[in-house]
């Protein structure tokens, strides 16, 4: 639903706990992570990975924070040519059921289809 880094470099993912089961088994059984972000509009993307990862209580502006992330992907979409009422379903941001997954990244790739994708970004 939405993503968010914090000044000390915790990323913290807002997803739906609905059809998310294996994903929170998977991390409360200390697995790994690796996240990937794609920009609507060209495709660009960044995968980040971690050894391990834990969910956290929602803060109180998240719900907030997600529908903002939500609306800014449906006018993104909309300006690519979707209609409207498209856009909206497909970016909708439910207000109840989230989870906080959080994590601090070890590693960072470029995952931007082409050449250099799966590329090592140096800090």
């Amino acid at each position: 639903m939405a993503c968010r880094v914090s000044s000390e470099g915790t990323v913290r993912i807002l997803l739906s706990w609905a059809g998310n089961a294996e994903l929170v088994e998977a991390v409360q059984a200390g697995s790994a992570i690796a996240a990937t972000f794609s920009r609507a509009r060209d495709h660009r993307s960044i995968q980040l990975k971690a050894s391990r990862a834990v969910f956290n209580e929602i803060a109180p502006d998240d719900l907030s924070e997600a529908a903002r992330q939500s609306a800014i992907l449906a006018d993104d979409l909309v300006e690519l040519g979707y209609m409207r009422a498209q856009a909206d379903v497909y970016a909708l941001c439910g207000t109840t059921g989230l989870a906080s997954l959080e994590f601090v990244p070890e590693r960072v790739f470029t995952q931007t289809p082409g050449p250099g994708a799966g590329a090592e970004l140096s800090r």
